[in-house]
């Protein structure tokens, strides 16, 4: 039941001077074997994240990470009742793939593409064939403007080019600039855009159980949400600088996502806060346990509650149990020179499996809050 909180902030102000903001916890059973957060140099990537270690090797990933390229993405689950199959990848694989780039990933695939319309003949005073050789694509410019909108916050992932009655020669576009430029002997519509193949996507939709996976390029300040579960499958870009919140259902979606969202927005809104202060009060949001203070809650009262504590769990389909709750907190802030501020919290460090020496198997010193300072290359 991990939950997450981002703002992707276009023009950063005198009020809030971050280009990006993160707030994220990871449940999961204790007994998972985990790496915790550091730098690591994977090929010719530099990468800060943590890793989940109980795939094999080439299998192995992880929910959260950051490459030096200004490249940022995690994923959460999607909650029902078989929620691991055999025949699937490691979710943990699509956040890797995205920060390193990876032909793997769902990356869009920008394609220019340019069609001739040809001026038509026409006889001294056809009025009509002047008129259709001056505007080829017959259609007004407020139908238009709103598709094309449409288009960039919610891709085409069915294939189909939504500009004009030639679209058909085209390949599937998510259109993200078009022009219109009158030749010597007719016209040229210029689109370019995300190439998206349908049949790719949704081909590597089904490699993996129910997910939801945010990219962020900090370089180009865009993000997409995928997912697989919902009424809605595929890539959707995210635009402007909204606060999002997501936890194991579709995007802001469930009680505790949009009460987050609201205490993350109360800091926001009187964000004339030093760094410690604005971290400290993101992880009073994370570490917000209303609904369960008293007593674990039940499967379906995770909804609820933004911190799970620690208990005793069994899955629906005692596909897992074990103690389970919210294992590890998260604080990301890039400010505008483009330095990234990585804060990683452990829960409950006694009962963490780490996958890693600790002297005098003492854990206690997991508990302090670990800050890692990390500049992009952007």
């Amino acid at each position: 039941m991990c939950i997450v909180f981002w703002k992707l902030q276009q023009t950063p102000n005198e009020k809030c001077r971050y280009k990006f903001i993160y707030a994220g916890n990871r449940d999961e059973f204790f007994e998972r074997p985990t790496q915790l957060t550091k730098e690591r140099n994977i090929g010719e990537h530099v990468v800060l994240s943590p890793m989940d270690t109980e795939p094999p090797e080439h299998m192995r990933g992880t929910w959260l990470g950051i490459s030096k390229s200004g490249r940022i993405s995690f994923v959460t689950n999607f909650y029902e009742a078989v929620f691991k199959t055999e025949d699937k990848k490691s979710r943990g694989l699509l956040v890797q793939d995205f920060i390193l780039n990876s032909s793997n990933s769902f990356q869009p695939r920008i394609q220019k593409v340019e069609q001739f319309y040809p001026e038509k003949s026409s006889e001294a005073g056809d009025q009509d064939n002047q008129g259709a050789s001056e505007k080829p694509l017959a259609q007004n410019d407020t139908e238009n403007s709103a598709e094309t909108k449409d288009s960039l916050d919610k891709p085409d992932t069915k294939g189909s080019a939504k500009h004009g009655s030639n679209s058909d020669n085209l390949p599937p576009l998510v259109k993200t600039e078009y022009s219109l430029e009158k030749g010597e002997n007719g016209f040229v519509e210029i689109i370019e855009g995300e190439l998206t193949d349908a049949a790719t996507v949704q081909s590597k939709l089904e490699q993996y159980d129910g997910f939801n996976l945010i990219q962020i390029d900090l370089k180009s300040m865009s993000a997409s949400y995928i997912t697989n579960r919902g009424s809605e499958t595929g890539i959707f870009n995210l635009s402007g600088s909204d606060l999002h919140g997501l936890s194991n259902s579709c995007l802001n979606e469930w009680p505790k996502v949009e009460k987050g969202k609201q205490l993350i927005q109360d800091i926001l809104d009187n964000c004339n806060l030093s760094r410690d202060e604005m971290v400290q009060k993101l992880f009073s949001v994370l570490e917000n346990s209303e609904y369960s203070v008293e007593n674990p809650p039940k499967l379906e009262e995770m909804r609820q509650t933004i911190f799970v504590p620690m208990h005793h769990l069994s899955s629906v389909k005692k596909q897992a149990s074990g103690y389970y709750g919210t294992r590890s907190s998260c604080v990301i802030l890039v400010d505008e020179d483009n330095i990234a501020y990585f804060y990683e919290k452990i829960h409950t460090p006694e009962h963490q499996n780490i996958d890693e020496k600790v002297e005098n198997e003492d854990k206690q010193y997991l508990a302090e809050v670990r800050e890692f300072v990390f500049s992009l290359n952007i």
